[in-house]
């Protein structure tokens, strides 16, 4: 433990990487499973209707009112969460640092409620307060709470420009309608941060919650570590925390944990 302290508190660079798992602690669900995913849904389960089905681009266009009880009940739900106190731990503590950037597959946006900077953050799956059309794939802010009725959406969201329905700007399975604009603007200044990191300086890679269902946050995390020459990865999660050999250390805790473990005073 001591030894992982120490890296973090005389690394130059850090990036921050998270998955459900960071979002677990503040309350929100993770669907890591069907009977988890079920467990909060339980009108889809009636329906034999599984998360890949709903979260998908083609629920919006065959079963609109069906794909909005799902997202407007998620919409709202982050929306009225607040995050919990490992983003502002992390976020003073990244602050010291000479440089530092945030990757995350969550679409909850607690990284931008906490205050964390647009121009350092990469949000790969999209974010859940941004809307677009199913037509014209116009983009735009959704911030305020969706009316719902007896777990339904009486008025499905529309598009301010031309009417027809909208979706969320969250990357879906099956998704070649995924309006990229923001992700794509974020993915670039990703880039450009990695390309500023001087090797010759520590960069420590610390990642929270990132499971092995979907592994994007995991894999570029991984690959990261192994082209930076003085790169170390410190992976926290409280059931998958294999690590390749030689690339860094793990802790099995949850996030909110393993962050005051290594933070705390």
């Amino acid at each position: 433990m001591q030894h992982i302290k120490d890296l973090l508190r005389t690394c130059s660079h850090l990036l921050i990487t998270s998955g459900a798992g960071m979002s677990a602690d503040s309350g929100l669900p993770t669907f890591r499973d069907k009977e988890g995913f079920w467990r909060e849904y339980p009108a889809l389960r009636e329906l034999g209707i599984d998360f890949q089905e709903i979260a998908n681009p083609s629920a919006f266009l065959f079963q609109p009112s069906l794909a909005w009880s799902f997202y407007a009940h998620r919409h709202n739900l982050y929306l009225r969460t607040p995050p919990h106190q490992g983003y502002s731990t992390l976020l003073e503590f990244a602050r010291s640092k000479k440089s530092f950037f945030v990757l995350t597959s969550n679409v909850d946006s607690h990284f931008l409620t906490s205050g964390y900077p647009s121009c350092s953050l990469y949000e790969c799956h999209g974010n859940i307060t941004y809307h677009q059309c199913t037509c014209t794939h116009e983009l735009w802010r959704e911030d305020r709470e969706i009316p719902m009725e007896d777990s339904k959406v009486p008025n499905l969201p529309k598009c301010p420009f031309c009417g027809n329905i909208s979706r969320p700007n969250i990357l879906m399975f099956n998704d070649w309608s995924f309006n990229d604009a923001r992700e794509s603007l974020q993915a670039q200044n990703f880039l450009e941060w990695k390309r500023s990191l001087n090797q010759d300086e520590l960069l420590v890679i610390l990642e929270i919650g990132a499971g092995v269902a979907i592994p994007t946050i995991r894999d570029m995390g991984e690959k990261l570590a192994t082209s930076h020459p003085n790169a170390k990865l410190i992976r926290i999660n409280p059931k998958d925390t294999e690590i390749p050999k030689g690339l860094g250390y793990s802790l099995q805790m949850g996030a909110l944990e393993g962050i005051k473990a290594l933070l705390g005073d």
